[in-house]
């Protein structure tokens, strides 16, 4: 059976489980998108520590508008990360400055062309309140997570394998199998590496590395 929709994953999940009493499926899906977003734990967490999924099918672009007299807008829906710095439309890249250091710098007496952001949540902060309308160009990483209104995305299309494992790896911690929850979350952490490692190979394929001497030539 293709697993191409949150119906069809829920049915494949419940099949590999060998029950048919259970009713909170949709909690374990909902963990494990949590698991695809964020990651679980860190290095020192071992061993159900994995990284974030990371790839090309998660990359979205948008212009955001900051409109004048405002120092923050609303970041889209699914959002997770930036990919690259933001930059406003002919002018350098933003960089990037922690939510502290935002607080630190916005000038409220002086408007002007932001030159600074931090992201906190679904909100972009900038470090100036905008002495005119801007449009904020952002490349980003997100997840629309499945649900009866949403029934599939671009990760469950092209990596159906994670969120069987990582649904079936929580499926398992409900019921308390602990040979299962190895066993599962093993295959789910592999096809996370598996996928980041592809979609790392795919960006730098076709670049040529240069070989730089640290010797001056005469």
């Amino acid at each position: 059976m293709a697993i191409n929709s949150y119906t069809t994953l829920q049915t494949a999940i419940a099949s590999q489980l060998k029950r048919s009493n259970l009713t909170n499926i949709a909690d374990f899906i909902t963990l494990c998108e949590e698991n695809i977003s964020n990651g679980n734990g860190s290095i020192k967490d071992a061993p159900y520590y994995h990284d974030p999924l990371r790839v090309a099918e998660m990359i979205d672009n948008r212009i955001l508008t900051l409109e004048s007299g405002d120092n923050t807008t609303t970041l889209p829906t699914g959002y997770l990360e930036m990919r690259g710095a933001p930059y406003i439309s002919n002018y350098a890249p933003l960089e990037y400055r922690s939510p502290t250091e935002i607080g630190g710098i916005t000038n409220t007496g002086i408007p002007g062309r932001p030159q600074y952001y931090s992201d906190i949540g679904n909100i972009i902060y900038f470090n100036k309140f905008a002495d005119a309308d801007y449009n904020i160009n952002i490349n980003f990483y997100k997840l629309l997570n499945l649900s009866d209104s949403n029934l599939t995305n671009n990760v469950l299309t092209n990596y159906p394998s994670i969120y069987l494992y990582g649904s079936l790896f929580h499926a398992a911690s409900y019921i308390k199998n602990d040979g299962d929850m190895q066993k599962y979350f093993a295959l789910f952490k592999a096809a996370i590496h598996g996928a980041n490692s592809r979609a790392i190979t795919g960006r730098y394929k076709g670049i040529s590395l240069i070989v730089r001497s640290d010797t001056p030539t005469p």
